[in-house]
């Protein structure tokens, strides 16, 4: 008979394990955001650490918002399965069935499948050398900024192979518009965010109250390691230009939208039934549709970390028990944002973050399943 007591008092440890974690990356100056950590249907932590206005130390609380960067891509992948199953949409018809702006030779070649798994062979734009300047790109309509994107030949051959491009979203957000007629800020809000009571969650248009945000920041070295460890001044980030990431990254959510948000997406409840196998089937890289899609044991779960979205699963045990993983990440000037859940597992890990620093929230996620998984892997009760 399972000892409850036994049970409580492992996760109670887990618990408080988790928040030294976290607390050692604040006190680092490598992490000032929001953390959630649910596992078997229990809440072991989810709150804020430090400030999200350092000069009026206003605290960081599970309703401030975050710049998620590349997580938007979930809520533009749910817009286009929901806008295809209302015979908007086809996710087999090409680019140029939609975008009479894109390049007529290769849009014909590219399905909007290919865009969700970047399959696509469409260049980054962000990787364009003069991205980070105010010049590059200034002035162009949604429109102008896919015909540019649509110039250079394809990398590829589409559905060949996998590469994380930006550009794949914001053509889709295009697609979206177009198909529409409207802005996808508001396609966001009619289709997603009022329907699902993320009251926290939308797309930044420049007139929000920033109040409601935390700002970005990042840290100054004072060139000792003494001064790493906590006396490390911040300064402010501006926001740069956040329009340009458009349906790709511009948008923002909170910690409680983004634990709600991901437990409705992994439990099929946000993708249309019909749709819900080809949304969350890796093509390649283990990439499916905005998300990633890992099967993996627990005890293979560094390697998931350190590979990313390339992470080839293989049992190292004979017999070890295999769970599907979905994760993601996201960055965006200062802002960064790591999620990953189990849904067999009952797990949910969320991250912000607004210092900008070498830090890949993907380190801490390791070290956060580490001492999740310690009883699995050595046969607890848990399991």
């Amino acid at each position: 008979m399972p000892n409850n007591n036994s049970d409580t008092s492992e996760l109670s440890d887990i618990s408080e394990e988790i928040r030294n974690i976290i607390n050692r990356y604040h006190q680092a100056g490598l992490f000032n955001g929001s953390a959630a950590v649910f596992f078997k249907g229990q809440t072991l932590l989810n709150g804020g650490f430090g400030c999200a206005d350092l000069s009026t130390e206003t605290p960081v609380t599970p309703q401030t918002r975050f710049f998620i960067g590349s997580n938007s891509k979930q809520f533009t992948t749910a817009l286009i399965f929901i806008l295809a199953d209302k015979g908007i949409l086809d996710l087999g018809k090409y680019v140029t069935d939609y975008l009479p702006y894109f390049r007529k030779d290769t849009g014909r070649k590219i399905t909007l499948h290919h865009l969700l798994t970047h399959t696509s062979g469409v260049s980054n734009y962000t990787d364009h050398p003069d991205f980070q300047s105010n010049e590059c790109f200034s002035g162009y309509t949604i429109p102008e900024l896919i015909q540019e994107i649509s110039r250079p030949e394809l990398e590829f051959e589409p559905g060949s192979r996998f590469q994380y491009s930006n550009s794949n979203y914001f053509v889709l957000g295009g697609i979206i518009e177009h198909a529409l007629g409207q802005p996808f800020y508001s396609v966001l809000k009619e289709y997603i965010t009022i329907p699902l009571g993320l009251s926290d969650t939308g797309y930044y248009k420049g007139d929000e109250d920033m109040g409601l945000f935390a700002k970005a920041y990042y840290l100054v070295d004072k060139g000792s390691e003494e001064t790493r460890l906590g006396a490390n001044g911040f300064e402010e980030l501006p926001l740069h230009r956040p329009e340009l990431y458009f349906s790709a990254g511009n948008i923002y959510s909170s910690l409680a939208d983004m634990t709600r948000w991901i437990g409705m997406l992994t439990a099929q409840e946000v993708i249309p039934e019909r749709y819900r196998d080809l949304a969350f089937k890796t093509m390649h890289n283990n990439y499916a549709c905005g998300v990633a899609c890992v099967e993996a044991s627990l005890t293979e779960i560094g390697s998931l970390m350190k590979e990313q979205l390339q992470f080839v699963s293989k049992s190292v045990w004979k017999g070890e028990k295999v769970y599907r993983f979905f994760l993601h990440r996201g960055v965006a000037g200062g802002y960064s944002s790591f999620w990953m859940a189990a849904p067999e597992l009952d797990l949910t890990i969320v991250l912000l973050n607004s210092v900008s620093s070498y830090l890949y929230l993907d380190e801490i996620i390791y070290y956060l399943a580490k001492a999740l998984f310690r009883l699995e892997i050595r046969g607890g009760k848990l399991c």
